[in-house]
């Protein structure tokens, strides 16, 4: 469905394409990017067998704002799989950005009622255009 409607987006232009966990694979983010379309997309954990990101609750234990990234590389396209605890665990796929440069955002702590600063990839910040 996504090849299908990518048909009309330029290639080798460099444009960005975004996607929710239900469309995103490794193989469909290597396809347009050797067509030069870059793409970002949340990831069910189960489409990236090769990928060994740490756990949710490994994630939890290191605290809000903990990052774990792994870069791999398929048929010369750089991809990066991110994950990040927020209120939970989100997992990111992208051929566009990776984690670096972290930076911080202000989150809302309910156990002291007061906003706090965590730490934030870029894939999130910069990657999607908005803080997550």
């Amino acid at each position: 469905m996504v090849i299908r409607l990518s048909t009309n987006i330029p290639v080798n232009c460099n444009h960005k394409l975004f996607f929710d966990n239900y469309f995103t694979s490794p193989d469909l983010q290597v396809f347009l990017a050797k067509k030069g379309i870059l793409s970002i997309g949340t990831v069910r954990s189960n489409r990236i067998p090769q990928c060994s990101l740490k756990s949710e609750a490994e994630l939890k234990k290191m605290g809000r704002g903990s990052i774990d990234e792994k870069m791999a590389t398929v048929d010369d396209i750089q991809i990066s799989s991110t994950r990040w605890y927020d209120n939970k665990a989100v997992t990111l796929l992208s051929t566009f950005t990776g984690s670096e440069p972290v930076s911080e955002v202000s989150r809302w702590n309910r156990q002291n009622s007061c906003y706090q600063n965590v730490s934030c990839p870029h894939v999130v910040t910069d990657g999607w255009g908005r803080s997550y």
